[in-house]
């Protein structure tokens, strides 16, 4: 980010006896107006001499600092990050390789316990019926095919065999027979079907005492098959005990990488930040900088931030508000194209020559825009909406007219008065129990006709107007004529939509109908919100 950039690089100049001011950091980026390309060095340092430099002994040395400031600082921090990456890449690959070969070791014993269980399951299982009942069975052999199905009449022939064998089909068979045969004795008893009520008791007694062979036998394998696999079941808890310990610590190289990353980051910013706060820093305190690079972890969505993550966050907001009430702040007052006094301009380089000349702007107008933040703190939302409400406690002053907070789930509250605690923490958790979330559903169409209704007396022609939510209206009105209303008298408003821009539009959402209106952002992760309050426009 150049506003990043440029804060930097003039805290290393004025350590070198330069004199960069906040008004002349100021002055340089509003010529951004001028079509200047700032990735072209050709360009970048004949305007930074013009606003930087205070005489020619500066002007001749100034590209001299410039390729030593890429080397010394942008080349010790590019190589240092990079290899902080490397050492923790291979940390990670030499995990990976690990855990590859566990997981293989994980299904070789796998297999090796199957294997084991359907060589214990193929064997045999002989049931030893008493001879006296092999005889019954035998004799009662010409009525089976009368009261029996084909299986059934199997499977008591194979009962009256000398070495009776049960498979899985006729073990199936077995027991549906058994579960049977009291309804057929009893509707052949209640018939005078004597003979058939006769053959099925008897049969049902030879059932029952195989029965108890068959639960035996299940018995018998189902320990035979734990103490077979008994000690390779324990190698394998043991190898998933060890991959979960890898899988953690591959967590703890990630998290030790992005603190790593996030240190080096904020000693090279630290240096630059401490030298702005020499006294030769013409125009008071320092400029805090945003990070180049974010953790990794301000990436992944709200719902997934746990709490030291989230602490983390408030943290970088607290370090780095400065520099964004700068830059919006820097915005909101320049929004106009600046003009350009000559008339001051040529007295102040009459001072000097000409030989570097200081270009003179006539006074802008004392800008009052004020903020308004509509929030859904409904159970999509509420993470978000956290987030927004820790950036705009720190923000509120930089908009002059002042900023005013209401949240919604199918009523709006005003809750600006909650802001204006000492607490960050306490403004923030405060404002989310004012409105009742639990078995409430979102309904876009009365807050908006609430705010419009009785609120649009703050509804002003320098407005800033921010919605945060889903735009799931649970199939009620949208509201439409009361969000025309209002875009209408709020000079700039803004829609950041926390679902993944691919699902807007389907099933309950309503995010077109907003969209048409004003410009639609997904924010996803804090990343995301804080990319877009850098560069609000």
């Amino acid at each position: 980010m150049i506003f990043d950039y440029i804060t930097e690089f003039a805290g290393y100049l004025n350590d070198r006896g330069y004199a960069v001011t906040q008004n002349k950091i100021s002055r340089f980026l509003s010529l951004k107006n001028e079509e200047t390309d700032f990735t072209r060095e050709a360009e970048i340092i004949p305007l930074m001499k013009l606003c930087f430099c205070r005489n020619k002994e500066e002007a001749d040395s100034f590209s001299d600092y410039f390729y030593q400031y890429i080397k010394d600082y942008k080349g010790f921090y590019a190589r240092e990050k990079q290899r902080i990456r490397k050492e923790h890449q291979e940390q990670i690959e030499y995990s990976k390789s690990q855990k590859e070969k566990i997981q293989k070791e994980i299904t070789g014993v796998r297999q090796e316990i199957e294997e084991k269980r359907k060589a214990v399951l193929e064997e045999k299982e002989m049931l030893h019926i008493p001879k006296t009942q092999k005889n019954y069975l035998k004799k009662q052999e010409v009525k089976f095919k009368q009261y029996f199905t084909k299986q059934e009449k199997n499977l008591l022939l194979s009962l009256s065999k000398d070495q009776t064998e049960l498979s899985e089909d006729s073990k199936k068979t077995f027991q549906s027979l058994r579960k049977k045969l009291p309804e057929k004795a009893e509707k052949a008893l209640l018939s005078g079907k004597m003979d058939a009520f006769e053959i099925y008791q008897n049969i049902f007694k030879i059932l029952e005492k195989a029965k108890i062979q068959v639960i035996y036998y299940e018995k018998y394998i189902e320990d035979k098959i734990a103490r077979e696999t008994k000690e390779l079941k324990n190698q394998q808890i043991e190898l998933e005990n060890k991959l979960q310990r890898l899988e953690r610590e591959e967590k703890r190289i990630q998290v030790e990488l992005d603190s790593r990353l996030f240190a080096l980051t904020r000693q090279f910013t630290e240096k630059s930040v401490s030298k702005i706060h020499r006294k030769n820093f013409i125009g008071g305190g320092a400029v805090q900088l945003l990070e180049e690079i974010l953790p990794e972890f301000m990436e992944k969505p709200f719902k997934k931030l746990d709490k030291k993550e989230k602490e983390y966050i408030y943290q970088y907001i607290r370090q780095n508000i400065v520099s964004f009430k700068t830059r919006l702040g820097r915005y909101l007052n320049t929004q106009e194209r600046r003009k350009i006094d000559m008339g001051k301009t040529i007295q102040a380089a009459c001072k000097t020559g000409g030989i570097p000349f200081e270009v003179c702007f006539a006074k802008s107008k004392r800008n009052r825009s004020n903020l308004i933040l509509i929030l859904d703190i409904s159970g999509s939302c509420k993470v978000a909406s956290e987030m927004m409400l820790g950036f705009m406690y720190l923000l509120k002053d930089v908009f002059a007219g002042g900023c005013r907070v209401y949240v919604f789930v199918n009523s709006l509250y005003d809750v600006t008065e909650i802001m204006e605690t000492d607490s960050i923490d306490k403004a923030v958790q405060s404002v989310l129990q004012v409105v009742p979330a639990k078995g409430v559903y979102s309904d876009y169409n009365r807050p908006l006709e609430m705010l419009w209704e009785k609120n649009r007396k703050y509804l002003k022609k320098d407005s800033f107007i921010l919605f945060l939510g889903d735009y799931r209206n649970n199939k009620n009105p949208s509201g439409t004529e009361w969000m025309k209303n209002i875009h209408a008298r709020a000079k700039k408003m803004f829609f950041l939509n926390t679902e993944q821009a691919a699902k807007w539009n389907q099933g309950d959402s309503i995010a077109s109908v907003y969209a048409a209106f004003a410009p639609m952002y997904e924010i996803q992760t804090p990343a995301d919100l804080i990319r877009f309050i850098s560069q609000i426009r």
